[in-house]
């Protein structure tokens, strides 16, 4: 499966979404947002668009409201105040399918969209750094304004924008010989390859049966991932997908 290495700006919308501490927190610590997820997103988002996932702030939240928010270790909630997360792009989308008519019970957005995680950014992007690029402090008046976006569930984000963006989350990966050039735009499913090298690629009957073999012998989808060359994701994707798991 090939990937542009340009957005192609007459069919590809880049998009910022956004996750409350809510969103992205559980008793875990971190959320895993592995597999498909349904998220707001505005109505003119399309199949084939890519997202940003933006974390909000905790700093409002001390380490006792995160025990007794999410029901998490005390030990991991003051982990997480010391690694300063919130306010930083920590995961990146591509929009599957997109649901504007029988959303969940209590859905304030006017879209929801299906997404499914091509790459984790590590450590993630913070908003800090982001409005320390002169480039992009100037040119995208949503950073100059930290994402303030009241009554949207998503910002779109410039083309010219995104170039600066996927350029700095390579450098982030640490991926070489992949759109060395900073005018370039992320190729995620090329990064994804350089980890987990059957990525995106079609599955085959034997693959199949490979990964249910695994999975009866009690492998972990993470485990099965490994051996097959796949993201963890995937394998959660295709075992839901044959009715494996719910």
């Amino acid at each position: 499966m090939s990937y542009p290495l340009e957005q192609d700006v007459k069919t590809q919308k880049i998009w910022l979404f956004f996750a409350g501490p809510e969103n992205w927190l559980d008793e875990g610590g971190e959320r895993d947002f592995s597999g498909d997820i349904l998220w707001s997103c505005e109505t003119h988002t399309r199949p084939g668009d890519l997202a940003l996932l933006y974390r909000k702030s905790i700093d409002h939240l001390t380490s006792d409201d995160l025990v007794k928010m999410f029901n998490m270790k005390r030990e991991l909630a003051e982990d997480l105040k010391a690694r300063g997360l919130g306010k930083d792009i920590s995961t990146v989308w591509k929009v599957i399918s997109v649901k504007r008519w029988f959303l969940p019970m209590g859905w304030k957005w006017p879209a929801g969209c299906w997404v499914q995680q091509i790459l984790r950014i590590s450590p993630p992007m913070k908003l800090s750094e982001l409005r320390a690029n002169s480039t992009l402090w100037r040119n995208w008046r949503e950073v100059r304004s930290n994402f303030h976006a009241p009554g949207r569930a998503a910002l779109e984000i410039p083309a010219s924008s995104w170039k600066i963006l996927s350029a700095l989350i390579q450098e982030r990966q640490g991926v070489k010989g992949v759109n060395k050039s900073p005018g370039q735009s992320l190729n995620p499913m090329e990064i994804a390859r350089e980890k987990h090298p059957r990525a995106y690629e079609k599955w085959s009957p034997e693959e199949d049966r490979q990964m249910l073999n695994l999975f009866k012998k009690g492998f972990k989808p993470g485990e099965i991932a490994k051996q097959l060359g796949r993201q963890s994701s995937a394998i959660r994707s295709r075992l839901k997908k044959i009715g494996i798991l719910e």
